[in-house]
């Protein structure tokens, strides 16, 4: 098995729903070689997340509690009860199960989590969103995408002037949710996307400090304020992503990240 820190303790000092919610596994999609898609009926809607959070993933015949982001957006829980997750596979028995053993009908439960979301608490005002995925890392900030979208698509007060997604992964085949991302830029021109594929012959390199000096420029808002950068993705993507905004002039406050997984 794996080698990995318990969920449990790495985020015990975060926030907690506690509220436990049933549900029933609807759905199940491959979505690339390694990653399998699950969409959740929640039985009873008692409980709610914001755009970015995770949650504690409560599994039949497994001990060991699995920590996964939604890939939905809020919204899709209010007004139908279900909530999507994407996992990739692994020998660390929460996404084995997910990945070998669930089928459609299994009952699981899980109950809400998280510190990095959208929108933040104090945000006042016009804003503008940068999103750093990093492999996997696309979960939490494709629940985001989804809800700046929504925003967007109802005209609210609060919907941030502008969106832009760096996205990197090893090849073509998994930028998952890349057909939902691009028709969304297609429909919507405050909306961006560009990809990094770092392997293959047809790649086109790594993310670099380069890539997020190009991206930032025309993502100020009239007050001159910097984006909401949100990083998610291998600790030591975030750490690099982390750094070269920082030495962009990113205000810190702006830079957003869970070091989780």
């Amino acid at each position: 098995m794996e080698e990995r820190v318990d969920h449990l303790d790495l985020t015990k000092l975060h926030f907690r729903d506690p509220l436990i919610t049933e549900a029933e596994v609807v759905s199940i999609k491959q979505l690339s070689p390694d990653i399998k898609g699950l969409t959740l009926k929640v039985e009873k809607n008692d409980s709610g997340f914001k755009a970015g959070q995770w949650m504690d993933f409560f599994m039949p015949g497994v001990d060991t509690v699995g920590g996964f982001s939604m890939c939905s957006a809020p919204e899709l829980l209010t007004r139908c009860n279900l909530v999507d997750l994407a996992v990739k596979f692994s020998t660390w028995p929460p996404a084995n199960w997910v990945n070998t053993k669930c089928k459609v009908g299994d009952k699981v439960s899980f109950r809400f989590g998280g510190d990095f979301f959208y929108p933040p608490e104090k945000l006042l005002g016009d804003h503008s969103i940068l999103l750093l995925a990093g492999g996997v890392g696309i979960n939490p900030l494709y629940s985001i995408w989804l809800q700046a979208r929504h925003l967007r698509q109802t005209n609210d007060e609060n919907q941030p002037s502008k969106v832009s997604l760096l996205y990197s992964a090893a090849t073509k085949d998994d930028f998952i949710f890349k057909d939902v991302i691009d028709c969304t830029t297609a429909k919507y021109k405050n909306f961006s996307c560009q990809y990094f594929q770092t392997r293959g012959p047809d790649g086109s390199g790594r993310m670099s400090q380069e890539s997020l000096k190009s991206a930032l420029p025309g993502m100020e808002v009239p007050s001159g304020d910097s984006p909401l950068c949100y990083l998610c993705g291998p600790p030591e993507f975030i750490k690099q992503m982390n750094i070269w905004l920082l030495d962009l002039n990113v205000p810190k406050d702006n830079i957003m990240f869970e070091m989780w997984w």
